[in-house]
């Protein structure tokens, strides 16, 4: 029966990830990483509806990347104090994938190649804003000494 968990084959992934760190002076770091991976059955879980059962079943076929970006300075003039600001943008997507959903006796496919991996917040046009339809994530944090 197609979606019995029983059935799942097991999910592999080839990827890459590369990444840099500099320091610019005593006081300022900043990080760049870079990643991509490639999944062959990935496992995800499906319902046909809310209130519905849901089953895990296997994706064909996706790609999961994205770019990181972290700086840290540490003045001198407060001893301890910091601030921090990251920001991500990831990208996860089908690359082979039709979904079968069966209620009852009303069954349908549907294409899913190119969409967003559900459960993945789909992209932004303006970097660093996290809004609603946005998958550019930023944070920033400080800490002042005691």
């Amino acid at each position: 029966m197609p979606g019995n968990d029983a059935d799942l084959k097991t999910q592999k992934n080839t990827g890459v990830e590369i990444g840099a760190e500099l320091a610019i002076g005593r006081t300022l770091t900043a990080e760049l990483t870079g990643y991509y991976d490639r999944f062959r059955n990935e496992q995800v879980t499906q319902s046909a509806g809310i209130g519905l059962l849901s089953s895990a079943t296997n994706v064909p076929s996706s790609v999961h990347r994205g770019v990181e970006l972290a700086a840290e300075w540490r003045p001198d003039l407060l001893t301890g104090g910091y601030l921090q600001v990251n920001y991500s943008y990831n990208d996860q997507h089908y690359t082979r994938y039709v979904e079968r959903l069966t209620s009852g006796a009303v069954s349908a496919a549907f294409d899913r190649n190119g969409n967003h991996i559900l459960s993945v917040i789909p992209p932004s046009s303006t970097p660093g804003r996290a809004t609603a339809g946005g998958r550019g994530r930023s944070r920033a944090s400080a800490a002042l000494p005691s």
